[in-house]
């Protein structure tokens, strides 16, 4: 309830979230059509004509019923590329939430496939957000994980559909998501750098692709088309 548009084209990419007390939270997307002014062409010669934004819901029943909480709107955030401040095309979407070890709630969103992540924050428990800022690295379909020793961890990606991919994990080694290292790469090859994440005997497992994906089977001469594991044991030294 309480949703402050009359659209249908919601879309759900995030974790859903329990909380203290048994309330759920989780992050949801919108997509707008442009007005012809607004579309653009892509870096491949393709005519963007959508751009999406994210929105924070939250139930208190067990998912019978969902509030509205507050939105990620890129016509009111303005995200930019960081180079000649180039906005960004796609807006805020495919985004991802973790309650982090000191009680906060992050929230990373995708703005482009070559654009950096985003991400907002509550410290009251989902209740008010931050306005979304950049992590300086480029990424798609961020996964969180906050792993059994503090560490927070985003697998995410980059590059074009069906083209090489650069998939990665990066880490906030205090747990707070204020500043993250430089990814790890992990992958490099054809796929889409989309990954799902699990944890198992305080490791950290990441699903992805390594495919031809959207492009004709056996345009990168691949044996088979494959999903992959990659498993990181991440240990945190004192200096």
């Amino acid at each position: 309830s309480g949703v402050p548009w009359k659209r249908a084209s919601y879309q759900c990419y995030s974790s859903i979230l329990e909380l203290d007390g048994g309330d759920l939270l989780t992050a949801l997307e919108w997509v707008d059509l442009l007005p012809k002014s607004e579309q653009s062409q892509d870096s491949r010669g393709r005519t963007r004509k959508f751009r999406f934004g994210t929105f924070i819901v939250r139930s208190p029943d067990r998912g019978r019923t969902w509030e509205y909480v507050t939105k990620f709107d890129p016509s009111e955030v303005n995200p930019v590329y960081g180079i000649f401040d180039r906005p960004v095309d796609e807006g805020l979407d495919e985004a991802d939430l973790a309650v982090l070890p000191n009680g906060d709630i992050l929230c990373l969103m995708r703005t482009d496939m070559y654009a950096p992540m985003w991400q907002a924050r509550s410290t009251d428990g989902g209740r008010t957000w931050s306005q979304p800022e950049s992590t300086g690295w480029q990424g798609v379909k961020p996964r969180l994980e906050v792993l059994p020793n503090g560490v927070l961890a985003c697998a995410a990606g980059r590059g074009g559909y069906g083209h090489t991919q650069v998939t990665h994990v990066m880490l906030s080694l205090d747990g707070t998501g204020r500043h993250w290292e430089q990814p790890f790469y992990f992958h490099t090859g054809p796929g889409c750098s989309y990954t799902t994440t699990m944890q198992r005997d305080g490791k950290l497992h990441v699903m992805y692709s390594h495919s031809d994906f959207t492009r004709e089977m056996g345009t990168h001469g691949l044996p088979n088309q494959k999903i992959r594991r990659a498993v990181f044991d991440v240990q945190v030294r004192d200096a």
